[in-house]
């Protein structure tokens, strides 16, 4: 097999796994709870308070729902306040630099204990 037989496979294939991530297909905004609401293509709701995710506290209503889907839902883009995060991302529960979360478990109390990136029990 040849290189370009080679790129055209890889071609597909990476075309293949990215049809089945997960991508946002809609978003809503909770008022009440100030949480936002993500419907995705595998028929999953994820629903996270607004003022976790970096740069999105203290937004408007309007700002937390003027959003744009990149390449085809693999991110969120809140133009309004220039905060982009991936789908991915959302899902591991990444909402932010280390430091943003660092802060954040601070704030509720709570201690993340992991080693090598993964979660090993979380303390209230």
């Amino acid at each position: 097999m040849d290189k370009s037989q080679d790129f055209i496979k890889a071609k597909e294939l990476g075309k293949k796994e990215l049809a089945e991530l997960p991508k946002i297909i809609k978003l809503s905004l909770d008022k009440q709870n100030r949480r936002l609401v993500f419907d995705l293509t595998n028929s999953v709701t994820l629903i996270v308070p607004a003022d976790l995710l970096q740069g999105l506290q203290n937004a408007s209503e309007n700002d937390l729902t003027a959003v744009e889907f990149w390449d085809e839902g693999l991110m969120v883009y809140w133009k309004n306040l220039d905060v982009a995060f991936q789908t991915a991302s959302l899902l591991l529960g990444i909402f932010g630099t280390k430091r943003w979360l660092s802060e954040i478990n601070s704030r509720n109390g709570k201690q993340t204990l992991r080693k090598n990136g993964k979660l090993i029990k979380s303390v209230a």
